[in-house]
């Protein structure tokens, strides 16, 4: 059986990215291979010093953004380029 960060997308994604919070704030990550919990609730990662939002369970997993791992693994999002 494959985690669920391992299984593609079979969801339509119809939320505008303009919409969405992708956090954004400077943060302090351990180092490599820790993954880092940021933001006011601590549901964000924390990627190359930028707090990013972790991934939804749900789909579609990145609502109005992009689906991106960490180098230590984390599932995060960040804006569509």
């Amino acid at each position: 059986m494959m985690p669920p960060d391992a299984v593609p997308e079979t969801c339509t994604d119809t939320t505008d990215p303009k919409s969405v919070d992708f956090y954004g704030e400077a943060c302090q990550g351990e180092l490599f291979p820790v993954n880092t919990e940021c933001h006011a609730d601590r549901t964000g990662w924390c990627i190359d010093s930028v707090c990013r939002p972790m991934c939804h369970e749900g789909c579609p997993r990145c609502p109005g953004g992009a689906v991106t791992f960490a180098p230590a693994g984390a599932c995060y999002c960040e804006p569509r380029p």
